[in-house]
């Protein structure tokens, strides 16, 4: 559907464009006529679509996952009983012992699904949620028909570019994406009038575009709904019970939980975060799938290496800043411009904000190779595009900290890294980028690709700290 397209500024455009005429990548080389040399193009229109596939974690510390499997099926098919079309079949995933597989549905197209008269206006954070099976919570309405009630049907839109004003009773002009037909659980006046703060579900979308099933408060202690990559990122990291283990960039806490569920809750997760308000997130998230050996801190994670005077100080066990070589295994997955997001119809970022984020990953790195022991694994991942963040982090990496060696992954996911000065053939197989292009996108593609392939964009790479000779 044409509507569905990404949108940067120009300037963004400008930059990703040259950055990527720069590279041969291997998807190019091995594609057909159409897609050769067309890389990017071709990317740019898959990312404001969903992946075709809904990926959820089992909490198999606690929950057997065939149990799960019936569990989350029963509630799939309930939810189905008043949609248009058959609930969806969950599969576990042939590989991953922890992960089942959700088939999301169909893209519907214009001649089946029209627009209902009474319009919902959402801002672009609910719009992109709602694409991926989320409900409308009242937080995101931005603007409803005077005349709306419970139980009207209405039409949902997504503000594109942030430009309604909330509680306006005027018809919205500006550019709007349709979402789908929903149900109004509230009415307008429970949303704008009653009070300031709105909360609860404000729709309950039963004819969405995108056919993908809400999982919303669902088995909360059993499951953790998670894109494909970032589960991926706990396996290749491996911790083991009983380890120190360190989550530099933790919130909102899905890869901490993780950690700490393959460590069988044993052992220590020290979770870092500098933003105070991500915190009680990550311990409400380890809390819910009771875990016990998760410790979230509100820190910088570029200082967490202490210095000899914070040491000689001394302080409280295991509280950051921690001394050198302090842990058996990092996970940085770091603060990245997050382009391989999906869906993505509309990113404001300027170029200034894109090209800020190397000289940051770069302190974390620097702070966790210091905070590393010998012998111990770094795991460095990030859920964007750009090769200056990923490919260009390795080589940099490999340069700057020469005792840190590139090593194979296992489980073995995604496909080679891009070519970049710095970075060998060898270290190009080794890292895993995780490519959606539109050839890729399993919707009204008749499924020939598998939830492995059908993924937002992202990146890993696995590191050893080598002993120091």
């Amino acid at each position: 559907m044409n509507r569905f397209h990404l949108q940067f500024k120009h300037e963004i455009d400008e930059h990703l464009s040259k950055e990527f005429d720069k590279i041969t990548c291997k998807l190019d080389e091995e594609g057909d006529g159409e897609t050769k040399g067309n890389w990017f193009s071709q990317l740019l229109k898959t990312l404001p679509i969903p992946p075709a596939y809904t990926i959820v974690r089992v909490n198999d510390l606690s929950s057997d996952r065939e149990e799960v499997h019936q569990l989350l099926q029963k509630h799939i098919n309930k939810q189905y009983e008043h949609k248009p079309f058959a609930p969806p079949t969950v599969v576990p995933h042939p590989l991953l012992r922890d992960v089942l597989v959700i088939p999301s549905g169909h893209q519907r197209d214009d001649a089946e699904l029209k627009p209902d008269s009474k319009e919902v206006i959402v801002d672009l954070a609910c719009g992109m949620a709602v694409l991926r099976g989320a409900e409308v919570f009242a937080p995101g309405v931005m603007a409803a028909p005077v005349a709306m009630n419970r139980g009207d049907t209405v039409a949902v839109y997504s503000d594109v570019k942030g430009l309604c004003r909330r509680g306006m009773t005027t018809r919205f002009e500006g550019e709007r994406l349709f979402l789908g037909n929903g149900r109004a659980m509230m009415s307008r006046h429970d949303i704008m009038v009653a009070t300031s703060s709105p909360s609860g579900t404000a729709v309950v979308m039963i004819d969405p575009v995108f056919d993908c099933p809400s999982l919303n408060a669902v088995l909360p202690s059993k499951i953790f709904l998670q894109n494909l990559p970032s589960i991926i990122v706990g396996h290749v990291l491996n911790p083991q019970p009983g380890e120190n283990v360190l989550d530099m960039c933790a919130a909102p806490g899905g890869k901490t939980t993780h950690i700490a569920t393959l460590m069988k809750d044993q052992g220590r997760v020290i979770a870092l975060d500098k933003a105070s308000k991500k915190i009680a997130r990550i311990e409400g998230y380890a809390a819910a799938l009771h875990l016990t050996c998760i410790r979230a801190y509100y820190f910088d994670a570029t200082k967490a290496c202490a210095t000899k005077s914070e040491i000689l100080k001394g302080k409280e066990d295991f509280h950051p800043p921690f001394p050198e070589m302090t842990f058996d295994r990092i996970l940085l997955d770091a603060p990245c411009s997050g382009l391989g997001q999906r869906p993505t119809i509309y990113n404001k970022m300027s170029l200034s904000e894109v090209q800020s984020y190397p000289a940051l990953q770069h302190k974390l790195f620097s702070a966790a190779v210091r905070l590393l022991r010998e012998g111990g694994t770094l795991v460095y991942s990030t859920c964007t595009i750009t090769p200056e963040e990923n490919e260009g982090l390795v080589a940099w990496a490999l340069q700057k900290h020469p005792q840190m060696r590139l090593e194979k992954q296992e489980p073995h996911f995604g496909g080679p890294g891009l070519p970049v000065p710095g970075l060998s053939s060898e270290d190009q197989e080794k890292v895993k980028r995780f490519t959606p292009a539109s050839h890729l996108a399993g919707f009204n593609q008749g499924r020939t690709v598998s939830c492995n392939e059908d993924t937002i964009g992202f990146f890993i790479a696995k590191f050893v700290k080598l002993t120091d000779r």
